[in-house]
């Protein structure tokens, strides 16, 4: 390479080799343009290779970034997957959370039903048992006024033939010892003939007398007869009812503590099925099965049938009571209807034939009894309209449960509105 101070200007060159003539300076200045000529061509080259080393760098730098692009892309793409795949598997196991809950909740309510059908077993039972105490006491009533009848009669007997024995000894002592006497005895035609229809009306009379105390004693003997078989099938009644209520009781306690678990278990399930919606962004629309909580309240000084039949809200279900404490489904009809004057039967056709007006449901005002029947009537289940038409009622609705609002588990379709006055 040709050093800075060897670098000749040159013009002044040429003109000193005019002036001079010499030819050492046109050797040297050969010399010096192939050392210009060196210098050129090796910068270019160098600046090539800074272009190509420049050029490389850039296409590192480029490939560098291209490759960290796709880098990314694959990054993002295997978390959008990883993300798909577990929005996936969220949704899959919310579902199958949403599905067990469901099971559960429906056979937490064929539980219910079962319940409801044994309460219907019950039902019959109790309507045939106080239909058969109905009977028994209408058997009752008759022979206790056929008894009192045949009383008034063997009186009038009594009576009459104590007349007839006076006449016999008056006789005797007149010396008149037979009928025959009596009418022979006579002094005069008018005393033979009053003779003679004294002993005719009396004969007539006793035999009326006698007779009449022999059908009345015959109907005492059979209304005594139908009372035995009433009884005895009163006593069949009573036997079924307790039979069903023994066969079934056991089996509705057992349906209840299974219903209390599954009611734990709905919730449990409910719990996770939405905990597990809430991962993907979406509220759960099953519905959480739940009971009313049991609630007790005071007797009101002053009220309306519905706010006495409310007052006992959370009172137990007993078969054939009556409350204060404890009702069955008519038996909280007729204590709040006590409450206010009124004696209503106990009884769920009886409380149909009683009715002053039997409506559609649609009619109910506060107050009045909703009712449904089943084959002959006598079995069924009664309620107190809380609202007009029904919508809501109080009522009480099986074994294991409590005088309640209407709810979940509350009997379903009432037939007619019965309305007293």
């Amino acid at each position: 390479m040709t050093q800075p101070h060897q670098i000749i200007n040159r013009r002044t060159f040429l003109a000193g080799a005019l002036a001079i003539g010499a030819s050492t300076f046109l050797g040297q200045a050969r010399a010096w343009a192939d050392e210009d000529i060196d210098y050129n061509a090796l910068k270019k080259q160098e600046e090539e290779e800074i272009a190509r080393k420049e050029a490389a760098e850039e296409a590192k730098r480029l490939a560098d970034e291209e490759a960290a692009r796709l880098e990314e892309e694959e990054k993002r793409r295997l978390e959008e997957e990883r993300e798909r795949l577990q929005r996936e598997e969220e949704e899959r196991a919310a579902k199958e959370a949403e599905e067990a809950a469901e099971e559960a909740i429906q056979e937490a309510r064929n539980i219910s039903e079962q319940i409801v059908a044994l309460q219907d077993e019950l039902d019959v039972a109790a309507s045939n048992y106080y239909k058969a105490l109905d009977e028994h006491d209408e058997c009752v009533n008759s022979i206790e006024e056929a008894q009192t009848a045949i009383a008034h009669a063997d009186e009038d007997i009594a009576e009459q033939q104590a007349i007839l024995a006076e006449r016999a000894r008056t006789m005797y002592r007149d010396g008149q010892s037979s009928t025959w006497d009596l009418v022979l005895g006579a002094t005069t035609f008018e005393e033979f003939a009053l003779n003679w229809s004294l002993l005719s009306v009396l004969n007539e009379e006793d035999s009326k007398r006698i007779a009449q105390t022999k059908d009345l004693k015959a109907q005492v003997e059979a209304l005594e007869s139908q009372l035995q078989a009433d009884e005895l099938r009163a006593a069949a009644y009573m036997a079924e009812a307790d039979a069903i209520r023994e066969s079934t009781q056991s089996s509705i306690q057992e349906l209840e503590l299974l219903l209390a678990d599954m009611d734990v278990e709905v919730e449990q399930l409910v719990e996770e099925a939405q905990s597990k919606r809430a991962k993907v962004n979406y509220e759960s629309s099953r519905k959480m099965y739940s009971y009313t909580a049991r609630s007790t309240r005071s007797i009101p000084s002053h009220g309306t049938v519905v706010d006495y039949a409310l007052s006992r809200i959370g009172c137990p279900y007993v078969w054939g009571a009556e409350g204060p404490d404890e009702f069955d489904c008519s038996g909280l009809v007729r204590w709040a209807y006590l409450q206010i004057g009124m004696s209503l039967p106990h009884q769920t056709e009886a409380l149909y034939h009683a009715a002053a007006a039997r409506l559609e449901v649609s009619e109910a005002r506060p107050g009045d009894v909703l009712w449904i029947g089943y084959g002959d009537g006598y079995n069924g289940h009664v309620g107190i309209a809380i609202t007009n038409g029904g919508t809501r009622y109080v009522h009480a609705p099986t074994f294991g449960a409590y005088v309640r609002d209407t709810d979940p588990l509350s009997w379903a379709g009432f037939t007619h509105c019965l309305r007293f006055k």
